[in-house]
């Protein structure tokens, strides 16, 4: 089936899982600043499960699309219908979409509506064109849709939108009209056929900076302990992790060092003490190098002052040897 009717939110997420959608495609582009490509081939490879409620911004925007919704379809004189349908690819089935709006009928015949909801302070919009991330993200949809339609025995669609609000601001509602454009839909078939490839082949994306902290940390916590025998491994003569402990260590007392250069290097040295199979992610609690010692934990936190930062956090701890 080319067309699934989505049950309920966990029914969505799991077939969102088996594939790429729009809103990942600029990842794997590198063109998004919500997530980062080893993030993303953690999730697929399941070792990772994202945060499925998303930033407070991610919340408000999806409780905002029927209001902006119902805002364009009363000023541009649209009947719209809510998505309720995955879409894969026939022939490329890790591509999947789920649009926001089928527009159904307007001046230009049927079309499909991708919504957002924009803040204020967000140089990268502009009257014509929207961010990278939300074009690729309809293109996507173009490309996955219309195959999936056709092999349905479906119409395809001509055109569709980008439909933005600004600043909750009902008089700056930004409509950028946009056409199937074959080019960037052969670079995302290439591009993204090549990361579920590495997906499938459990090929690692590097780690590229101080945002892959978070999930790095989060599977090292989840990870089940090694054995007593080989919870410190000996990792003399690893010159690599040697030189990140000691920029570490360096950064801690080093005012000009910024927070982001201290969690980039922190998630390198915790993914140094991981191994990454296609079995799924082992870790290590520990490490000696030629000058250091390692040792992580995992400890319960209980701030009764700020419950929301309840839980558990990873904290390691390191000494020179």
């Amino acid at each position: 089936m080319t067309i699934t009717p989505i049950k309920d939110d966990a029914h969505w997420h799991e077939l969102r899982n088996k594939t790429i959608g729009g809103s990942e495609v600029g990842i794997v582009f590198g063109v998004s600043s919500y997530s980062t490509l080893n993030e993303l081939f953690h999730v697929k490879r399941g070792n990772y499960k994202e945060d499925l409620e998303g930033s407070k911004l991610m919340q408000w925007g999806k409780a905002m699309e029927p209001v902006i919704a119902a805002f364009i379809s009363g000023e541009m004189y649209w009947d719209l219908v809510p998505c309720k349908e995955y879409h894969q690819h026939p022939e490329h089935p890790h591509l999947g979409s789920t649009l926001d709006y089928h527009v159904v009928q307007s001046e230009h015949g049927p079309g499909l509506l991708e919504i957002k909801n924009v803040s204020t302070f967000s140089p990268e919009w502009t009257q014509t064109r929207a961010p990278n991330y939300c074009e690729l993200q309809l293109q996507h949809q173009f490309l996955t849709v219309n195959a999936a339609r056709q092999a349905a025995g479906l119409p395809t669609y001509k055109w569709g939108c980008i439909g933005s609000m600004h600043a909750g601001n009902p008089e700056d509602i930004r409509i950028m009209y946009r056409k199937p454009d074959p080019k960037v839909h052969a670079h995302i078939i290439k591009k993204v056929g090549e990361f579920w490839q590495d997906v499938q082949d459990c090929k690692e994306p590097d780690l590229m900076g101080h945002k892959e902290y978070e999930h790095i940390a989060a599977m090292f916590g989840k990870c089940e302990d090694p054995p007593a025998e080989q919870e410190i491994i000996d990792s003399r003569g690893d010159a690599l992790l040697d030189d990140l402990i000691c920029r570490h260590e360096n950064a801690k007392h080093d005012k000009s060092v910024a927070d982001k250069e201290q969690k980039m290097l922190k998630a390198k040295i915790l993914h140094h003490l991981m191994v990454v199979s296609p079995e799924g992610v082992t870790k290590r609690i520990g490490a000696r190098t030629d000058n250091y010692g390692v040792e992580t934990k995992v400890v319960q936190t209980n701030r009764k002052a700020q419950p929301a930062k309840q839980g558990t956090q990873l904290r390691f701890t390191i000494r020179e040897v």
